[in-house]
């Protein structure tokens, strides 16, 4: 197919934020995900942080990822604002199993 790279004659396309607004940007299933679906993958995202970072790097910076994850329902914003409020993997883990049905 004539797709934008070859039409453009680049080697590839950089998506950068994009992925902000569509975390399935490159998935099959571009469908509806459940609050908790997206709960479950928070919470791996939140668990591969850790394991890669460990304590050597500040968990602040993963809160930036929460609004990809808690968005599009109702209360998605007061749940986002509690989970700004954590002040490490611990908590936020606990929080996020607390909303999981």
């Amino acid at each position: 197919g004539e797709g934008l790279a070859s039409q453009y004659g680049v080697d590839g396309i950089m998506i950068g934020r994009g992925i902000f607004q569509n975390l399935f940007v490159f998935s099959e299933e571009q469908g509806q995900h459940s609050i908790d679906e997206m709960l479950r993958i928070l919470l791996s995202h939140i668990e591969l942080y850790t394991k890669t970072w460990g304590e050597d790097k500040s968990y602040e910076p993963l809160k930036k990822f929460y609004k990809l994850y808690v968005n599009g329902f109702d209360g998605a914003a007061k749940v986002r604002s509690r989970l700004m409020e954590t002040r490490d993997y611990r908590e936020a883990i606990n929080y996020i199993n607390s909303l999981i049905r």
